[in-house]
């Protein structure tokens, strides 16, 4: 635990929002806005996008789970679960993510790894040669093509019968052809479901709105974090970000714009339960009356954002927006069974998600086997006593694993997983692994 806070702190400074005391020159904002238009199919996607919350229990079963998942999460995927009458709770739910596994714990030629030197980093202990060889390392993190490297995510919500509220706090560390940016989003979730049947046989249809906030920054190449690391920010005690550390750091920060934006879109959706075999749709991001789609603004300096409260220049952004994103309308189906045999459980589920999207990329001459296998998760989920589960599955061709242990209202659970970046089965995989501490009732 303490490596994976430690690395999340020092990427979080990397890409932190810092606000500096001077206004950010017009020029800054507009080289901005044009690399954001130039990839926001790419870099910015899932920046500019809605929320979906990163689930453990899903993970671990490939990504699948829609028609049976009936957690506090299913209200940003599936609001049909609140016509199932069930009363869930998170108070709160906080979940850690960690990419690139592999490349972190591997050492060099030299006998370090990137979670040594992030240590000696945060320990104070980091000469300047180690910030150079720390930067080496990272450069292997980022890597090239579309990725992740770290993100954190707290949330607390109740689900009673037909209602269910929630609010989310989610801060992702991208990548993107050797550049890194951070992407925070703040998302707010209200629905509504019903149910029409018994126990045995149910049919519900549920619908939520959301109210989404989304941050991010420029991306910054290797040599601007170095930069950042480097620019006089030793203190007389030789340590690295100490407390007589100058304010170039700071001024360096403060030239990293930040694109705010806001959207309100809503999902639909419909299930059916018949005995222990539950099927589910879900259309997502409807832009009914506009709402769905996002507006941002650009901010840059303190005094920006002091001037005028957050509220209120998202409010004005109605009318001051300088760019529009407006996030495609899609259809998710699931499949899923549920059963129990005296102590032992068991479950099965199999997605197939962005169906839309899919037709969009057949047309757009990907192979039809690899673009299938993108958009389709199948996973399984065995428990003992509802207190120890162990989860498998295939997320768009990538073995998943994962488990969770739960005692009263404390539930851990943890995946291991790769998950598909880019446009077809095999073309950019990314290893993540993901551990949520869970206070509530929330199974």
């Amino acid at each position: 635990m303490k490596k994976i806070i430690s690395i999340l702190l020092v990427l979080g400074l990397v890409c932190s929002f810092a606000f500096a005391d001077e206004t950010a020159e017009k020029k800054i904002k507009e080289d901005f806005i044009a690399d954001i238009k130039a990839n926001e199919d790419i870099a910015f996607a899932e920046s500019l996008a809605s929320f979906t919350p990163v689930n453990p229990k899903m993970m671990g079963m490939g990504g699948a789970g829609l028609a049976i998942n009936s957690s506090l999460d299913a209200l940003f995927t599936n609001p049909s679960v609140l016509g199932r009458g069930k009363v869930r709770i998170a108070i709160p739910s906080v979940t850690f993510s960690i990419n690139h596994i592999y490349d972190l714990m591997k050492e060099d030629k030299n006998g370090n790894s990137a979670i040594e030197n992030i240590e000696k980093m945060s320990s104070g202990d980091m000469e300047n040669s180690d910030v150079n060889t720390m930067m080496n390392l990272i450069s292997s993190l980022i890597g090239s093509g579309k990725g992740k490297i770290a993100s954190f995510e707290a949330s607390t919500g109740l689900i009673a019968n037909v209602f269910g509220v929630a609010a989310n706090v989610s801060d992702t560390i991208r990548t993107f052809n050797g550049t890194v940016f951070d992407d925070l989003k703040v998302s707010t979730v209200a629905g509504l479901g019903f149910g029409f049947g018994g126990d045995e046989v149910k049919f519900t249809v549920g619908g939520s709105f959301k109210y989404n906030v989304n941050i991010f920054t420029k991306r910054m190449g290797l040599k601007d974090i170095q930069g950042i690391m480097n620019s006089d920010s030793k203190d007389s005690s030789g340590s690295v970000g100490g407390p007589e550390a100058s304010s170039s750091e700071e001024n360096t920060l403060s030239t990293i714009p930040l694109a705010v934006g806001y959207g309100m879109p809503l999902d639909f959706a419909v299930s059916l339960k018949y005995y222990g075999l539950s099927a589910t749709a879900v259309l997502t991001d409807v832009n009914l009356f506009g709402l769905g789609e996002y507006k941002y603004g650009i901010l840059v300096a303190s005094d920006e954002m002091t001037s005028t409260s957050a509220t209120t220049f998202v409010k004005n952004l109605d009318k001051e927006s300088v760019f529009k994103f407006k996030p495609k309308m899609d259809l998710d189906l699931g499949i899923g069974y549920e059963g129990k045999l005296s102590i032992i459980g068991f479950k099965a589920a199999v997605d197939f998600v962005d169906l839309i999207s899919l037709v969009r990329e057949l047309d757009g001459g990907y192979s039809a086997k690899n673009v299938l296998l993108n958009h389709t998760k199948a996973g399984a989920e065995i428990s003992l006593f509802d207190m120890i589960k162990v989860r498998g599955g295939i997320n768009s061709g990538y073995l998943t694993l994962g488990g969770s242990f739960n005692i009263g209202i404390i539930t851990v659970d943890t995946a291991y997983y790769w998950e598909e970046l880019g446009s077809f089965a095999g073309h950019n995989g990314l290893d993540c692994m993901t551990i949520r501490f869970n206070l509530g009732w929330d199974n």
